[in-house]
């Protein structure tokens, strides 16, 4: 079947469209005559005021689809295919990192750190701990979008809110067990792109709100 939207061609048994995102409804609409086993008479025998005895044939591209536009879902599918899987890996790997020390190079270098500024291993390990848990979250909320989950987009905005927040604390708790300022450009930059990935996302969820009610 095709999609009722864009016309994509679409698995019998899809319930959205790959392409657009609509959802699909009712019965499939056949590719030859672009209607589906549930039109009515009337509605085979006109399309858009045109009878179709006239001679002319329709496909599913002559149909009018007005109230249902189509919505571009390239983001969506980076988000489920690419982005959350490889924030998820890389979170889980530097939490690992950071609870064991290794972000420091290696055993004896972790240590001597550990020796100069000893508050900064418990800062540390938390902060390992805790980005192994947003790792998992990642592919937790991928899962959620794959399948249009109810909330789902709420998810993924939680998501990027609370990598914010860690981010932040992290900075401040290392600042105080060191008593030096680590609030840096890069983490000022990294700050400023996690509140824009939240409000581009936010604004582009909202607009396909409708896709995620299973």
């Amino acid at each position: 079947m095709r999609c009722p939207a864009c016309g994509q061609l679409l698995a019998d048994e899809a319930k959205y469209c790959p392409s657009c995102g609509a959802k699909v409804e009712g019965q499939p609409v056949s590719e030859e005559t672009g209607f589906s086993a549930g039109d009515s008479f009337a509605e085979r025998q006109s399309v858009e005021g045109q009878p179709t005895g006239s001679g002319s044939s329709y496909t599913t591209y002559d149909r009018p689809y007005d109230s249902r536009p189509s919505m571009p879902m390239k983001w969506f599918k980076f988000l489920i295919y690419v982005s959350l899987f490889l924030s998820g890996i890389s979170n889980i790997f530097m939490g690992v990192q950071a609870v064991i020390g290794m972000q420091y190079g290696d055993a004896d270098t972790a240590s001597q750190v550990y020796d100069l500024y000893s508050g900064l291993k418990i800062v540390d390990i938390i902060y390992g701990a805790a980005l192994v848990a947003l790792g998992v979250y990642s592919f937790i909320v991928r899962s959620k979008l794959a399948h249009y989950r109810t909330g789902a987009p709420k998810h993924l905005l939680l998501l990027y809110a609370l990598a914010f927040a860690m981010n932040l604390i992290y900075v401040a708790g290392a600042s105080f067990a060191t008593g030096m300022n680590l609030m840096s450009a890069d983490v000022i930059m990294s700050l400023v792109i996690s509140i824009i990935m939240i409000v581009a996302n936010k604004v582009y969820f909202d607009k396909r709100a409708h896709l995620f009610n299973m």
